[in-house]
């Protein structure tokens, strides 16, 4: 009965309009942004202005749609500034005056730009043309059976969105259950109980969680590394021979550096590169950072990582340094592994960001990322930006800098609860014993 046709694909503040599609039955609407209402719609066009406000954090947006009398009829729901797929499409039928389906209207987004590659549909099985104006002309049908229309919108080899709706006959929708990861810290020497035994550990906006499972998985850390730092790393590689206290041969050096600090066998590493590609979609402008694939400690230890994975080409924009930790948080959390971010700053660190580094300190905070902030230069210079600080400019510093990171990654653990809640309302409650939220 209610669909957004407005996609908060990326991280959003400030003004926004959200439009929506509803029923013929629906009398009026109204919109919630975490649980406060900040408007209500009773008639087209069903658009509604919202200030997600100035603070980069989760948020939820809810719409509620009630009949001519004030019955409740639907309640759907969108969630603001945390992990989605990098595309989404809506449906929305169109009906002729009997009440049955005669076509469907198409709306759809993606950070990698608004013109798919292929819009492809079928119904019952059978393949739809797409009409140039995003519509699809459905065939006669009988409402005493169950039908089945399938879209799928593709912008990538790799990137597309999905969406199916079925109708007629005795069909009920499906309720999918959802879960949340939360991401805990054990305390030295501890572990977790049993799942019956987690029971009333957890509590959001006052009320108890379920947790239906425990895990420890696999752990990354996301890296993103000032390029100013590439000169701080390549003075510390010249000393590095003599503090590691290896051989003279240049294949024993490289051999000896490239196992140097590693991580445990279930951490991965890969970087995010502070330099963002813009992409145009139909209502938002996006910046993509890219990013590497995972490095395994069998392939090189984090010393080697940082001075020798490099760019294929030179950066074509400025470097923006809290937004790429930003985009680290977001995609370290959509993962729902055991996690870090590790923001590695050279002297200078010139970050041409919209976005304050205690606005991306904070926003991590809010997902459960834990971010770490080395210096390869004095520390001092960035704790007015970046807080607490870690100064790694000697290769003892660096090693122990890794062994804290690794030590962190090792004692946490994901714990899933049932539904969907906002990371930054879940709380400890007074039963949980040895363990700590991730922040």
């Amino acid at each position: 009965m209610i669909t957004y046709l407005t996609f908060f694909l990326g991280l959003v503040l400030g003004p926004q309009t959200i439009e929506l599609a509803v029923a013929p039955e629906v009398a009026s609407v109204e919109i919630r942004l975490n649980g406060q209402p900040v408007g209500a719609l009773s008639s087209e066009p069903w658009r509604l202005p919202i200030d997600f406000g100035t603070a980069l954090l989760p948020q939820k947006l809810t719409a509620t749609a009630f009949d001519a009398e004030g019955r409740k009829l639907e309640v759907s729901q969108q969630w603001v500034n945390l992990p989605r797929s990098p595309a989404a499409v809506a449906v929305v039928l169109e009906r002729g005056p009997d009440g049955v389906p005669t076509g469907a209207r198409l709306s759809w987004e993606s950070v990698y730009g608004d013109q798919p590659l292929a819009v492809g549909a079928t119904f019952d099985g059978k393949p739809l043309e797409a009409l140039p104006d995003r519509r699809l002309l459905l065939p006669h049908h009988d409402l005493e059976q169950i039908h089945l229309l399938r879209v799928e919108v593709s912008f990538t080899e790799t990137v597309s969105a999905l969406s199916e709706l079925a109708w007629g006959g005795a069909f009920e929708d499906e309720v999918s259950t959802e879960l949340t990861s939360v991401a805990v810290r054990l305390a030295p020497h501890s572990e977790l109980p049993d799942v019956a035994d987690l029971q009333g550990w957890l509590a959001s906006e006052g009320l108890p969680l379920e947790v239906v499972a425990v895990e420890k998985g696999h752990a990354e850390a996301v890296v993103v590394r000032d390029e100013d730092a590439l000169d701080s790393l390549a003075r510390l590689q010249r000393r590095a021979a003599d503090l590691l206290r290896i051989g003279v041969r240049a294949n024993e050096n490289r051999s000896h550096l490239r196992a140097a600090l590693p991580l445990a066998e279930d951490q991965g590493l890969r970087f995010i590169w502070p330099f963002p590609s813009w992409q145009e979609s139909r209502s938002t402008r996006f910046a993509l950072f890219p990013s590497t694939l995972e490095f395994s400690s069998r392939e090189a230890g984090v010393y080697w990582l940082l001075q020798g994975v490099r760019l294929a080409r030179k950066p074509e924009t400025a470097q923006r340094l809290s937004e790429a930790v930003v985009v680290a948080g977001l995609s370290a959390s959509n993962r729902a592994r055991r996690r870090a971010v590790v923001l590695v700053l050279g002297r200078r660190a010139e970050d041409h960001s919209a976005l304050p580094p205690i606005e991306a300190r904070r926003y991590l905070s809010a997902l459960s990322v834990p971010l770490l902030v080395w210096s390869l230069d004095r520390a001092s210079d960035h704790e007015a930006a970046w807080g607490e600080v870690v100064d790694v400019s000697t290769l003892a510093r660096l090693g122990q800098a890794v062994e804290d990171l690794r030590n962190d990654l090792e004692r946490q653990r994901i714990v899933w609860v049932r539904g969907t809640h906002l990371p930054q309302h879940i709380r400890l409650t007074s039963a949980a014993r040895g363990v700590e939220l991730v922040r």
